[in-house]
């Protein structure tokens, strides 16, 4: 591991905690859009 890989690597690990994060919210509207609209007509 060198210096410049290092010196990134806890900018990567933010964006490692973020996505998560953001995939979460994501799946949270789709459970409530497909709740809203799918199931009613079925």
């Amino acid at each position: 591991m060198d210096i410049k890989e290092s010196r990134s690597f806890p900018k990567n690990m933010k964006y490692l905690l973020f996505i998560p994060w953001t995939a979460q919210i994501v799946v949270l509207m789709a459970l409530i859009w497909f709740t809203q609209f799918v199931i009613p007509r079925a």
